[in-house]
């Protein structure tokens, strides 16, 4: 402009910040829509490496537990070599009865077998127990249709339920079990518990009380004094105890003839542990009593160990599926983080593409009154750069609140077994997302704002005074 002062060069850059800001203020609908994409795209970044890093860690707490688990069970196995636990399979064994809704009931052994066991040759005490389930699902509900017949075959329509919908209708699930409560078997034989955390253990000939393991106190809602009823019948809860295996047992004890009492089984029991007096003992009983009872179940040390390491055979064949599940969710995830950054930097150059078209006429006047080239780049990756942290906030703010329900939705799921259920499960309780993480993330979008306006800014320091003010 002719006969007009130029402004020095330190002008052109004086008010850019309070520029950005009074732009952005102008223009909140889309400034909104912008913020709520971006921000929605960095809960994704955020979202993402919490639900790995819970999958991880919990598959190696799950390992961990495990490997704990077994050594003890194996240990535990070893120490009852001279143990022979008898069970039912059959009606030749003893007497049946069907159990109330909600109650499961096995077959069950009468005293006149535990007589004849002990009566054979080696055989040091027998040790009955009652077993029984309360709060199982009807079998209708949890076949989604008529169950099984007696010859094992499906009787009409019926629908084997998924791993989540059988942990949630087994949740409820507790094991009773009556012990018998001689100073004999409580002073020689593993009939109780010994990792009491409150109150005390059960006495011997104590009626009227129960044991409970520790998660059993919120489901009852109750603690050492309180008072809990199991078929119509107040018990007194006189001790909890620690859980010290990964299968989260459930179970009350009590005295054997509350047991028996409670599910009118008179004098029959579950099941019984055999001790013979030394271990050469043990094969010719196992075989005494498979001969004498052809429907009897009979396991001894070696069975069970077979068995434990059968168990964790499968076990770790299926916690190596799930690594490789989660192996396989990496690469899905690693995809998404690239798309989620992709988007932000598009999302930030359509916008501020569309910012520069639609402020052509302000550039043009910002160029006749001498700014610089270097003062519009300035001004417009600076509204790029707002923008971003404005939606960085936002995104944080998302990824804190909404991590765990994110990362489900977003990673695909590995409860195809029960340990990977169980594994999900966990993850899904410990998904807290990684301040540092978050931080990097912030990062990162602030400076996808910048590189997304740069461009935009550029195009703007090009466009000509007299070409701008034309524009309409």
């Amino acid at each position: 402009m002719v006969g007009a002062i130029a402004p020095s060069p330190e002008v052109h850059y004086l008010g850019i910040a309070s520029r950005a800001a009074r732009n952005i203020a102008r223009r909140k609908g889309r400034v909104i829509l912008a913020v709520i994409a971006i921000g929605i795209a960095m809960a994704v970044m955020i979202s993402i490496p919490a639900g790995l890093n819970a999958s991880q860690s919990a598959m190696e707490q799950l390992n961990d537990r495990m490997a704990v688990d077994y050594a003890a069970q194996a240990a535990e196995i070893e120490n009852t070599s001279t143990l022979i636990e008898v069970g039912n399979t059959g009606s030749s064994f003893s007497s049946q009865r069907q159990g109330a809704p909600g109650q499961q009931s096995s077959a069950t052994v009468n005293d006149t077998v535990i007589s004849t066991i002990k009566a054979i040759d080696g055989v040091e005490a027998v040790v009955p127990f009652v077993s029984q389930t309360e709060g199982m699902p009807d079998r209708e509900d949890f076949f989604g249709g008529s169950p099984p017949d007696s010859g094992g075959m499906p009787n009409g329509t019926m629908n084997m339920p998924d791993m989540s919908s059988m942990r949630d209708m087994l949740s409820d699930v507790v094991t009773v079990l009556g012990v018998s409560l001689t100073e004999e078997n409580i002073a020689n034989y593993s009939v109780l518990p010994t990792t009491i955390l409150e109150g005390r253990n059960l006495e011997a000939s104590e009626t009227g009380a129960v044991l409970l393991t520790e998660n059993l106190t919120a489901y009852y809602e109750c603690g050492v004094g309180d008072t809990i009823t199991i078929q119509d019948t107040e018990f007194t809860v006189v001790g909890i105890y620690e859980n010290t295996t990964t299968m989260g047992n459930r179970t009350v004890f009590m005295s054997i003839a509350d047991a028996q009492e409670i599910y009118d089984m008179g004098t029959n029991v579950s099941y019984l542990y055999v001790y013979a007096e030394d271990e050469d003992y043990v094969s010719t009983i196992a075989s005494a009593i498979s001969l004498a009872y052809e429907d009897v179940s009979v396991s001894t040390m070696s069975d069970r160990l077979e068995e434990l390491n059968n168990l964790q055979e499968m076990s770790e064949q299926t916690l190596a599926s799930a690594s490789s599940t989660v192996e396989q969710t990496e690469n899905t995830a690693l995809q998404m983080i690239i798309i989620a950054v992709a988007a932000t930097g598009l999302i930030i150059l359509f916008v501020m593409l569309y910012t520069v078209k639609e402020r052509t006429k302000e550039i043009g006047v910002l160029k006749t009154l001498g700014f610089s080239k270097g003062a519009v780049i300035a001004q417009f990756m600076l509204e790029g750069v707002m923008v971003s942290a404005i939606a960085g906030i936002v995104g944080a703010v998302i990824g804190w609140l909404g991590t765990s329900t994110l990362a489900s939705v977003l990673l695909p799921s590995s409860t195809t077994s029960s340990m990977g259920g169980r594994m999900q499960q966990v993850a899904s309780l410990s998904i807290q997302p990684d301040p540092a993480w978050m931080l990097v993330a912030f990062l990162i979008v602030v400076c996808l704002g910048a590189l997304g306006s740069l461009y935009p800014a550029w195009r703007a320091s090009r466009t000509k005074p007299v070409e701008a003010l034309k524009n309409d």
